[in-house]
Formats: C-alpha cells, sequence, structure tokens
C-alpha cells in the first residue's frame, strides 16, 4: 500500500550502495532502479539522508566527479519526490537542493507531477503516460485506490441490502478515459506506457476523527487574507486553495467562507468555486454537514457540476443524514437508479411517512436534466416498492425524503434508526458541526389529509 515504507534491510542496502565511493554513476542508478521497484516508498528523512551522503561524497571531490555527484542529487529526488510517503514535507525536501538542482527536478517532473498530492488526490487528472513522471502519478492513484478497496467492498455491500440486483458504479476512477474513449478500470487492468488518462479521480477516505484537526483560526484567517487580495486571478486563488487543502483539514463553515471568496455570477470564479469543492472534498472533518453547505451555497449549475465531478452516491450518502432532503434523479443513469434503490430500501425499513410530494415525468429522454432546455412535467406518483429490485431505465423522478426527529436522532446517535444496524461508519460528534441538525416532519405528518 501507499503507506508502507522500504524495509530496514533493503533502506539500509541502498545507503551502503550510496556511501560506496568505488560505484559508478550507472551502478549507483541500476541499485536506486532495483530498490525502488514499482510499488516502494520513502519516507521524507530516508532520502535525506540519502542526499546527505552524495553531499558529502561531492565535497570529498572536485571537478567532473563532484559535477556528476550534484547531477545524481537531482536525479534521486526526481525519482522519489512521487514516492514519499510523508509528502507534507516536499516543500522541505526541495529547500535541501540548492536554486540550479531546484529548478532541475522541477522542470524534469513537470508541472503535473510536481503539483500532485497524494494527501489530496481528489481532482480532474489529465496523464500523458510517455511521460515517465505522469505515468507515475498513474500508478500512484491506482495505488491510492487499492488502499481504498476494503471501503469501497463494505459500502457496496452494506448499501446493496435488499436486494441483489443493484447496478455496479464505479466510485472512485470517475470519467475513466484512454484517448478519449471511456472504460472500465479492473484490476487487471495495467497501465500502458503510450496514450493520455483522464479521470475524475475520488478519494472516499474520510478523516479520522480522533487525530484530524482543523486548521486552526488564525492560520484560516491569514488563508481568507491571502485568497481575498484583490491583486489575485480567480486560478491563483484556487491554486492557493488546493495547496491548504493538501496540508490541512476544514470544517464545512470554513469552506463555505473559501467559497465565498468567489463571485457565483461570473462564469469564470463560477468554474472555479466548483475547484473549491472539489479540493475540500477529502479533508473535511465535519463532512457530513457537506450537503447542507452545497444547499445553501450553489447555483443549480454549480451543484451539477459538482455532482458530475465527485458522485452523488459519494457526495450524498453517508445513509446517517444525507439521504434527507430535496431530490432529482435522472432514471437513465446509473447512479441514479443506484441511490433510488437505496432509498426505496430505507423507506421500506423505517417507520413513518417517507418519500413526500413524488412525482415523475415517464416520457423524458436520457440525460434530460442535465439540459437546460428540459422543462419537468411530472405527475403525482407512488414509488412502488418493486424498484428495490428492478428501476425502469427511462424517465425523471423528484421527490423529498423525509424522516421524524427521533428518527433522525438515533441515526445520529447509533448510525441506524432502531439503535440495532450496522453503519456504514460509525457517527462520531466530531464529524458534524456543532448543534447539527436534520430536517424533520410532525410525527402526526400525513400526506393524504
Amino acid at each position: 500500500g501507499i503507506d508502507d515504507c522500504v524495509s530496514s534491510f533493503i533502506f539500509n542496502h541502498l545507503r551502503e550502495g550510496f556511501a560506496n565511493s568505488t560505484l559508478s554513476r550507472e551502478e549507483r542508478g541500476e541499485l536506486l532502479d532495483t530498490c525502488t521497484g514499482d510499488d516502494a516508498f520513502f519516507r521524507y528523512k530516508q532520502i535525506v539522508e540519502l542526499l546527505w551522503i552524495l553531499t558529502t561524497e561531492a565535497a570529498k571531490h572536485e571537478g567532473t566527479r563532484s559535477t556528476t555527484l550534484e547531477e545524481e542529487r537531482v536525479t534521486l529526488v526526481t525519482q522519489l519526490f512521487l514516492r514519499m510517503v510523508d509528502k507534507k514535507n516536499n516543500m522541505k525536501l526541495l529547500d535541501q537542493l540548492n536554486s540550479e538542482e531546484r529548478a532541475q527536478v522541477e522542470a524534469k517532473l513537470g508541472i503535473v507531477a510536481f503539483t500532485f498530492d497524494p494527501n489530496n488526490a481528489t481532482g480532474f487528472h489529465k496523464l500523458n503516460l510517455t511521460n515517465s513522471f505522469q505515468r507515475e502519478v498513474m500508478m500512484r492513484l491506482i495505488e491510492i485506490r487499492n488502499s481504498q478497496r476494503k471501503d469501497v467492498s463494505r459500502w457496496k455491500s452494506h448499501l446493496n441490502r435488499g436486494t441483489s440486483s443493484r447496478e455496479d458504479i464505479e466510485l472512485v476512477f470517475r470519467k475513466l478515459k484512454l484517448n478519449g474513449v471511456p472504460f472500465s478500470y479492473t484490476s487487471s487492468w495495467r497501465v500502458p506506457e503510450l496514450g493520455v488518462i483522464e479521470v475524475d479521480f475520488v478519494d472516499m477516505r474520510k478523516p479520522d476523527p480522533k487525530k484530524a484537526v482543523q486548521i486552526d483560526t488564525p492560520s484560516f484567517s491569514r488563508v481568507l487574507d491571502s485568497v481575498m487580495q484583490p491583486d489575485k486571478s480567480a486560478s491563483q486563488k484556487v491554486t492557493d486553495v488546493r495547496n491548504i487543502a493538501n496540508k490541512e483539514f476544514l470544517t464545512c463553515l470554513q469552506m463555505w467562507k473559501l467559497l465565498s471568496c468567489f463571485d457565483k455570477l461570473k462564469a469564470d470564479e463560477s468554474r472555479c468555486r466548483v475547484e473549491v469543492a472539489v479540493a475540500c472534498f477529502a479533508r473535511l472533518v465535519d463532512w457530513r454537514a457537506i450537503r447542507t453547505v452545497y444547499l445553501m451555497e450553489f447555483l443549480p449549475s454549480e451543484w451539477t457540476s459538482v455532482e458530475f465531478r465527485l458522485g452523488k452516491a459519494n457526495i450524498y450518502f453517508d445513509e446517517v443524514s444525507s439521504p434527507v432532503g430535496y431530490w432529482e434523479l435522472d432514471l437513465s443513469d446509473s447512479e441514479d437508479r443506484w441511490i433510488l434503490q437505496e432509498i426505496v430500501y430505507l423507506a421500506s425499513e423505517e417507520p413513518g411517512y417517507n418519500v413526500i410530494q413524488a412525482k415523475i415525468d415517464s416520457t423524458a429522454g436520457a440525460g434530460s436534466l442535465a439540459l437546460e432546455t428540459y422543462r419537468f412535467d411530472g405527475i403525482d406518483f407512488a414509488i412502488p416498492i418493486t424498484w428495490l429490485n428492478n428501476v425502469p431505465s427511462i424517465g425523471v423522478v423528484k421527490f423529498f425524503y423525509a424522516r421524524q426527529a427521533a428518527i433522525n436522532t438515533r441515526y445520529i446517535t447509533t448510525g441506524a434508526w432502531d439503535g440495532k444496524g450496522n453503519p456504514l461508519i460509525k457517527p462520531d460528534k466530531r464529524s458534524f458541526p456543532p448543534d447539527y441538525r436534520v430536517p424533520a416532519i410532525p410525527n402526526n405528518y400525513n400526506e393524504n389529509k
């Protein structure tokens, strides 16, 4: 996995080889290739130790030998930059180089690889696989996805209850394309050495509530001041937000304040607001309130873009609170059908009125919700229990999903309406904002009265 560093045996072998002055540059390079392989990762201190050895060796020699060792320092950092586990130290690693060496490393990596951060890989990636460093980024994305394999499997099996006919939906590698042609990732797929990959990558992992602490108020105030500088372009502001999200955890309120730094009525800044939402998605300590922020802050066009980038299932289904609210689902979309089946299951299990004011436009064409010209022409409709096993693939459905206050409280407290269920992610009070409330309907609500 990506958190596994080379063993002490391998690292000691590598260190001894670097300290061996009789080895040629080529032999040292071969040793580094052998020890790193395709799946070896290093800690910041290990890389610095190897750099120190090369620096010490360079000081012992003058002329060609010294120049050669400096070139090796550049090669070492370039090769291991994307293999460093504690990525938060990437700038510290570059600080170990002189200005000329650093410029060479940045030039060799290129902007795509240089700015990639496995701590926060959620976002759009376009990678030229003929470039070895961009290919390495793709390898890292696969490593991150594989590290989430158990989470994805548990997530799918947990939410596939009540039926055996749920469609399989891709949660991590979204909209994956090779040379412009969509394809589905499988564990047997190997990264080719030619071609261009495009993917919206989503990191499903949530911040550990026992370890993750949001950026403190004074530091965040300085971030806001920096982002709001009038001489900065919208794209520069997004870069600032991405950089801070890579290093720090945030709250939903802090994300909302960052979104407020951009004018939603300006097209270019509206697009940047979507990028801010994507950059912050996997870094929110109180992530269960994310839908509330989207509802309050986003224009419909922004909301649609965020859903397209991150996926509705990733955004909404924590099961505890996110099902409650208003839904518009396009039955031609496999992910929307998957969500509807989950809602039908919840409605069949939870007491009281749940699906309220449901309407269907059964003649809506595929992708209608994404069309600005589409006008919903729905009729009142009771969603049948049979849809748990078989949802039609045409039409648009709109409805509210509701719960009574006591049911909401039980979900937030235990993760299940009856207090006996096995929640997907056990509720932790730190994953909610302070005084968090989920909208509720009266206990005596009856839609037919």
